[in-house]
């Protein structure tokens, strides 16, 4: 009985471990990104991560390391668009993409073993859906259209691609050992 409890205990810190992990890569990898002159919204590899992230981690463990991403910039670590922290950047006009990515997670990781290729699509609509959609609180439905999703449909065209390519890699790896 011992055993199995020093196990349980095992497994439990692998998956903090896991998630801890994801949620610190995406706080400093998610900073990799490119201000657009014309849009608040810049270019970056945040949602690539979070979408790779709950392929790969099904939907409760990427929605826990997004939820710890956004904890370490709620308490004041400069993990947010252009180094921002705190309430403020969720409230302000990139804070529906920051929540979104909790959703896209879950949305991500749930269809991920069913369709990885209508995942990371269903998952990045999330994303434009969240995020857009509250930015069109700032600027309007047809401006935040503009200024939150079309300049961006192309480079994620692109990061869906490379995300399925990625797991689909890493999938037959595991599975031939």
């Amino acid at each position: 009985m011992h055993a199995l409890s020093i196990e349980k205990e095992r497994v439990w810190w692998r998956e903090a471990a896991i998630v801890v992990a994801w949620s610190l890569a995406l706080g400093l990898l998610g900073k990799l990104m490119i201000p657009l002159p014309f849009s608040p919204v810049p270019l970056a590899l945040r949602s690539q991560i979070v979408l790779l992230m709950a392929a790969l981690l099904g939907p409760r463990r990427a929605a826990a390391a997004v939820i710890g991403f956004l904890a370490q910039g709620l308490v004041g670590l400069p993990v947010f668009t252009h180094g921002a922290a705190g309430w403020g950047a969720l409230i302000g006009p990139n804070g529906g993409y920051l929540v979104g990515y909790v959703a896209a997670a879950v949305v991500t990781g749930w269809l991920a073993k069913r369709s990885l290729p209508a995942a990371l699509v269903a998952g990045t609509a999330v994303i434009y859906l969240f995020g857009a959609g509250y930015l069109a609180t700032f600027v309007g439905i047809e401006k935040a259209l503009w200024l939150g999703i079309v300049p961006f449909l192309i480079l994620d065209a692109v990061k869906i691609a490379m995300n399925w390519a990625i797991v689909k890699s890493i999938r037959l790896k595991f599975q031939s050992q």
